[in-house]
């Protein structure tokens, strides 16, 4: 018995009447080789328990960090079990390449491999695709070992949550699949996402004196502040709170803030003030910052973002000591290799 005949056969032959309407479902039929890539059923396409169990148990996880849940994609779940199948019979190892398109992180020609295979296998799903993948040393994956691996992962959870680099993706579906020593996550960005969520912007939105109103004279700024630099550097007296400006005295381009890793409520409410000046329309600035630095002391490691208006707002742990506040336009983000 081949892998795929081995993974919960069923064979759908027949005429389907739902609501009084016949829908013809295509008969499934065990995949390999190049029908793994144009077959229009194959063996293991349904979605298993497990795999129900998975998605439910991913989008807990994103629940519980603040984030909406997302929707099956049937599609999607599709993609994910064609990559269970190549992997197992033909690449049998942990890689975003295709047996029939190879994948390289470091050549930009073969990107659309990984982005663009929900179209390139004829799924129905219109939008890019990116996908996390896990694999064990047992035979079986278990659902909870695979979810605290990603978990434990900043770069897996970044994808998982839509934070960090992932930030400017609104997911809109997501697809799952589980075979053998394999368990993969298809997270889907529709083109209308893609156009209306991540254009950029020339800039953040403020000029300099309404960004520098929110300091309160906290800081002082040096001389290339004054005499005209687009690269402008300021700090407190006790070099507990740093700034560094790209612009001009127009629009600021790109604000990056160090706070100390612990700050006192003080400088947290300069934070606050200045996000407020650049941001009204955001009203949990405060509770937003105080959980983004509690998760930070507790995994320094561990970063959070924010979208509002298109600019991505992001706070993450610095390994001097400090924790760095980014403040900048939305940009369209290249590949990452993780897995």
């Amino acid at each position: 018995m081949t892998l795929a005949t081995s993974r919960r056969l069923t064979t759908v032959s027949t005429i389907l009447f739902l609501l009084g309407i016949g829908h013809l479902v295509s008969a499934q039929e065990t995949c390999t080789g190049e029908k793994i890539f144009s077959s229009p059923a194959c063996n293991g396409d349904e979605t298993s328990p497990d795999e129900k169990a998975l998605f439910e148990a991913v989008n807990s996880y994103r629940v519980a960090n603040g984030k909406p849940s997302l929707k099956m994609s049937p599609p999607l779940n599709l993609l994910g079990n064609r990559r269970m199948l190549d992997l197992n019979q033909n690449l049998k190892v942990t890689t975003h390449s295709w047996s029939n398109c190879p994948y390289s992180i470091t050549d930009k020609k073969t990107w659309p491999c990984l982005i663009d295979a929900p179209r390139r296998l004829r799924t129905g799903y219109t939008g890019d695709g990116y996908e996390t993948l896990y694999r064990t040393t047992n035979n079986k994956v278990n659902i909870n070992a695979a979810l605290d691996a990603w978990k434990k992962s900043s770069l897996h959870s970044s994808i998982i949550l839509n934070e960090g680099t992932f930030a400017p993706m609104p997911w809109d579906a997501l697809g799952v699949a589980i075979e053998g020593q394999f368990a993969v996550l298809w997270f889907g960005y529709s083109t209308a996402a893609k156009t209306s969520s991540t254009a950029p912007t020339a800039g953040i939105g403020v000029p300099l004196d309404r960004f520098l109103t929110g300091f309160s004279g906290s800081i002082s700024i040096d001389k290339d502040f004054e005499s005209g630099s687009s690269l402008w550097n300021g700090s407190s007296a006790d070099k507990k709170l740093k700034v560094a400006l790209n612009g001009n005295r127009s629009e600021i381009t790109e604000a990056v803030i160090d706070i100390a890793a612990k700050p006192d409520a003080g400088r947290k409410a300069i934070i606050v003030s200045v996000l407020a000046n650049i941001f009204p329309e955001w009203t949990d600035i405060d509770a937003w910052l105080s959980n983004s630095l509690t998760q930070i002391s507790e995994n320094p490691s561990a970063w959070r973002t924010k979208v509002v208006r298109k600019i991505l707002i992001e706070v993450k742990g610095d390994d001097s000591g400090f924790v760095r506040l980014t403040v900048r336009p939305q940009v369209p983000q290249a590949p990452k290799e993780i897995y």
